[in-house]
């Protein structure tokens, strides 16, 4: 099995939709960015960010990038990356992170004008279109989250994943392809002797289909590799 995946590939979109112009240098520096959250969050050089506080910055990455409340964020961290944050430390990450990513905070606010208004649709960059429902107080945060903030973002990656497949079937010998697709990830059964060979050309494919889709404003990255099951992954 060749097994490739995007790396952080929902922040990278995230950073292209949402224009944000730090997170933007961070990705075309070749910089981490949860150690850049940590570092700004927590106030400490980047290069004093520890494993504990890269876990604490996925956390509210991931957490806040789709219109996650502090109170969520505690749940979440905790649930998920096993971080526990009071409600209180939650309000001044939520702050803090905003205060950051400045792009991230004008997209969210444009993001809530127009839940709260009379758009029927969201599109990803790539043109796919999520039918909205009617706006209303039970419908507004579905709107907002689910649509104008989560579709953008995740349906944007899909994209590129579904123009990589189209691709990498047109690419592939023979006597390999493709068998699944896991969230960001895509696995290809071939022989062993040409494994190599697949795995070299799936990750080419992956980068070059998502950097076609994201208009190459952020450098796209895939991890791949060979493995006797896909638990080896």
């Amino acid at each position: 099995l060749v097994i490739a995946d995007y790396s952080q590939i929902e922040l990278r979109a995230a950073a292209v939709i949402a224009k944000d112009e730090v997170m933007l240098a961070a990705y075309q520096s070749g910089e981490d960015i949860h150690a850049r959250t940590a570092a700004s969050i927590l106030g400490k050089p980047i290069k004093k960010v520890t494993k504990q506080d890269r876990q604490l910055a996925k956390a509210v990455n991931f957490g806040l990038l789709y219109g996650q409340t502090p109170k969520g964020l505690v749940r979440y961290a905790k649930s998920v990356f096993e971080v526990d944050l009071t409600y209180d430390e939650a309000v001044s990450l939520h702050e803090k992170f905003f205060a950051t990513y400045q792009g991230l905070k004008k997209w969210h606010k444009e993001a809530r004008s127009m839940a709260g208004g009379d758009a029927t649709e969201v599109r990803t960059l790539f043109g796919r279109r999520k039918l909205l429902p009617p706006h209303n107080e039970e419908t507004f945060w579905s709107r907002f989250s689910a649509g104008f903030l989560n579709m953008v973002v995740q349906g944007t990656c899909a994209d590129g994943l579904k123009q990589a497949m189209v691709q990498l079937a047109d690419k592939l010998p023979d006597e390999a392809q493709m068998v699944g697709t896991v969230h960001d990830e895509l696995i290809v059964e071939c022989p062993v002797e040409m494994a190599n060979e697949v795995c070299q050309l799936t990750e080419e494919v992956m980068r070059e289909a998502m950097a076609g889709v994201l208009k190459s404003e952020v450098p796209v990255e895939v991890e791949a590799k060979v493995c006797e099951c896909w638990k080896e992954k």
